[in-house]
């Protein structure tokens, strides 16, 4: 069974068809460390307080988007390939089909050729015959005239020589001629096969070329693509970590902003009893100043009842505001923005973490 690597090329491992694309560091980025995708890996240790079990804060990496662009890829590199099989195939085909009509026009040429030597051949042969029975009759003739036998031998012998130089020359340059023209046509032959597999070979060369490049250019985008897909995620959660610390989180290792550590002094109590380190990890409708507000007789009424959209909650005076905690009770000092010393448990007036008065 062959490799990933074999079927698709540079990055890919595993078994074909089971294979995964493992991106390497764009150009330019520098030497960066194995990706897992974990929290840990963020490296946020540093920055947040032992005493907190930080990574729930946090989202580990989702493959999903980085598998679908790796198949994507894989599909437009499978098609590619299948493309070229097809044109590379057609190539071949074409290359065979020429040679082939390129050898049977020959093969009828260098019949025609030995057709026509063939009969010139004949030709010669014919006019030697006739020349020497004209020899014969020169010679009987001679004899009836009384020239005699020494003479007439003589005088034939000679002319049979001359027939047979005669036919000799002819057949000679008859026989150049045909060999000038068997090797002429063979020369054309070898030149149009060699033309024909010259152009094949050019021809697949620049496809092989053409589908390197562009499994390249697939290869390069997927990486970029995964490389930024991970740099999304690292400024996800480091976006996340920013929002922590600006509400407040204690960098010290000593517990909320109002002090304490390990002991959980100065952590807020939301409205269902639970400790957190920051008023914004209770929840939605959990933090402490909104069951302050609940206990004053504060709710979010039904649609309509507040006609701003932008004032969706309604204090126990019946007056809409914007958040539960505009409903806190102003004169205890523990609205918001309020300066004094009581409010909700857990929120001062100076931040995340106070301690009721």
């Amino acid at each position: 069974m062959p490799t990933c690597s074999e079927t698709y090329g540079p990055n890919w491992v595993g078994e074909y068809p089971n294979c995964r694309y493992e991106a390497s560091t764009p150009a330019g980025q520098g030497q960066q460390p194995e990706f897992t995708g974990t929290v840990g890996s963020l490296g946020f240790e540093s920055l947040l307080p032992s005493w907190d079990d930080y990574s729930k804060y946090f989202d580990p990496y989702d493959p999903t988007e980085e598998e679908m662009s790796t198949r994507a890829a894989g599909i437009d590199i499978g098609q590619l390939q299948s493309a070229w099989d097809l044109q590379s195939g057609q190539l071949g085909e074409a290359l065979g089909l020429g040679q082939q009509q390129q050898g049977e026009t020959w093969r009828l040429q260098s019949a025609e050729l030995g057709g026509q030597w063939a009969g010139q051949q004949q030709e010669l042969g014919a006019g030697a015959r006739r020349g020497y029975q004209d020899v014969t009759r020169m010679g009987e003739q001679m004899l009836t005239r009384g020239r005699g036998l020494t003479f007439g031998e003589q005088s034939q012998r000679q002319a049979e020589e001359e027939v047979s130089g005669a036919y000799a020359r002819s057949f000679g340059l008859g026989q150049s001629a045909y060999e000038r023209a068997m090797e002429s046509g063979q020369s054309r032959y070898r030149q149009a096969l060699e033309a024909g597999t010259m152009g094949y070979e050019q021809a697949m060369e620049t496809g092989e070329l053409a589908l390197q490049q562009a499994t390249t250019d697939i290869y390069q985008g997927l990486e970029s693509d995964v490389f930024g897909q991970r740099q999304d995620w690292r400024s996800e959660q480091r976006a996340t970590l920013n929002t922590l610390l600006g509400m407040g989180l204690d960098l010290s290792g000593t517990g909320g902003t109002g002090g304490g550590g390990d002991n959980q002094e100065g952590w807020i109590t939301c409205c269902d009893g639970t400790s957190q380190p920051m008023a914004a990890l209770c929840g939605v409708g959990n933090q402490p100043w909104e069951c302050y507000a609940n206990e004053k007789g504060g709710s979010n009424p039904p649609a309509g009842t507040c006609t701003d959209p932008n004032m969706s909650y309604q204090c126990a005076d019946g007056t809409c505001v914007g958040s539960a905690l505009e409903c806190m009770d102003t004169s205890t000092g523990s609205g918001s923005g309020g300066s004094s010393g009581g409010g909700s448990p857990g929120y001062g007036s100076g931040g995340f973490g106070g301690e009721d008065e």
